[in-house]
């Protein structure tokens, strides 16, 4: 069965690696990025929607959260993002 994942950028970070992706809580870095690998090599997984919030000018995390979606697209899988407001750095990511 094949799935699209959805991952949320739009809160708060999370406190400590480890942290659970839970609605309004932005998952730690080690997390994400650990995901966002599972979804690229997961040949289920079809594509991902992403919610996009401010960054604060995080544009180190930014880069590592960008490089993890260009491996998504680089297995031939969608990604979709959404925003209700974001900043510069949620838009570059974009």
């Amino acid at each position: 069965m094949s799935e699209i994942r959805e991952f949320d950028f739009s809160g708060p970070p999370a406190a400590a690696p480890g942290a659970v992706f839970l609605r309004g809580t932005t998952p730690s870095i080690h997390d994400a990025l650990e995901a966002l690998n599972d979804a690229a090599e997961d040949e289920a997984c079809k594509g991902v929607f992403v919610r996009v919030g401010g960054f604060g000018g995080a544009w180190g995390r930014l880069t590592d959260i960008g490089d993890g979606l260009d491996a998504i697209r680089e297995a031939g899988k969608a990604v979709h993002c959404h925003f209700d407001a974001t900043d510069n750095a949620g838009y570059a990511l974009m």
